[in-house]
Parts: structure tokens; sequence; C-alpha cells
């Protein structure tokens, strides 16, 4: 895109499919023939223990993102494929092949 002169003055949204962290676990414990569970945590809990961890600002910061996540305000259409000129992985593709580019 950066070498493309048609790609100028355009911007792209270049997300995937929004998937929950749950079904995340569900890709990986099947591709890797782990039992990773996924528990739950309240925005509130996760923020109360990320600024525990990480400080008041930088806490504030990441529980905010996850935050975001869980009220899907990422959740919008990509421009993925008009920009490249192909279709966005899914997440289970990639991690398919994580999987094999780790076994190399």
């Amino acid at each position: 895109m950066l070498v493309e002169g048609t790609h100028n003055g355009h911007t792209y949204n270049l997300s995937g499919e929004p998937i929950s962290q749950k079904k995340l676990t569900e890709y990986i414990n099947s591709v890797y023939h782990t039992e990773l569970v996924y528990n739950s945590i309240s925005v509130k809990d996760y923020c109360a223990e990320r600024k525990e961890a990480l400080g008041e600002f930088l806490g504030s910061v990441i529980s905010g993102i996850y935050e975001a996540i869980h009220n899907g305000t990422y959740n919008v259409a990509s421009d993925f494929e008009k920009a490249t000129g192909r279709p966005h992985q899914s997440a289970i593709e990639m991690i398919r092949e994580l999987k094999i580019s780790d076994n190399n």
C-alpha cells in the first residue's frame, strides 16, 4: 500500500471479523489441543486489577481499551479487501498458520 499511488489520500479500516475472547480461546484450544479456559471478568473488576498492577494512568488506558472492546466500539466494517485485493484471513486460519510456522 505504501508504494502504490492508488491508495494516496485514502483511509482504510483494516480490521478483521470481530470475535469474542471466549471464541478465541476455543480456536486456540482446537488448533493447539490445549485446555485454556476463558474466565469473564467485569469491566469494573478488570479496571481495578489493571490500575493496581500498572498504576492509575496506564491501568486506565488498558482498561479503557478492554471496555471499548467489550462495548463493541471496534466492531466496524473492514476495508481490508478493498485495500489489499484479497479477503481478510479469519482468526482460525491465522491461528492454524501460526501453528504451522511454530513447527518449522
